[in-house]
């Protein structure tokens, strides 16, 4: 089934005209508005015939797709950073997330939670480099997990779900 994205950014309504609505025929799987670069970022689904499996940078203001980088899997999470710098993306079912750099928007790291999917996960507001992810599969319970510059850290009595949505 067809999705189409609607941009109506309350955020953007400094730049829009508030009654002005921009349509795009996108498979979006989710979108985010990055308020330091005026700019939407949109996940891409598989289905879509022109940006399959694909990460959009999109100037609201016109709907123009400006930027394209192409994923050799289907996105599922898009997050930010809170210095609003960075993008990041877990693939559907993937034990992946992948880091972006918005200013050049290229890819510039990618983070593996071994053979467990990313089910979730928040960057921590006071460091880039810092990513509380919940992992999990069909047969084993969720875990929720740390990883600091892309290792693993050892588990803490005091990261729990509670301090995740937190941060959420």
């Amino acid at each position: 089934m067809k999705k189409v994205l609607l941009f109506c950014f309350l955020m953007a309504a400094g730049y829009i005209d508030a009654q002005t609505t921009i349509q795009l025929n996108i498979d979006a799987k989710c979108v985010v508005y990055n308020p330091l670069y005026h700019k939407a970022y949109v996940a891409v689904m598989s289905h879509d015939p022109e940006y399959p499996k694909s990460i959009l940078q999109i100037d609201p203001m016109d709907g123009t797709v400006e930027k394209r980088i192409i994923l050799p899997k289907l996105p599922s999470i898009i997050r930010q950073s809170h210095d609003l710098k960075y993008l990041y993306v877990s693939y559907n079912y993937e034990p992946d997330i992948l880091k972006i750099d918005l200013e050049d928007f290229v890819i510039t790291g990618n983070l593996s939670t071994g053979n467990l999917d990313v089910i979730d996960f928040v960057v921590l507001p006071s460091d880039t480099n810092t990513i509380i992810v919940i992992r999990g599969d069909s047969g084993s319970p969720d875990d929720l997990v740390m990883y600091k510059n892309g290792v693993l850290q050892p588990k803490q009595e005091n990261l729990t779900l509670i301090n995740f949505r937190h941060y959420a």
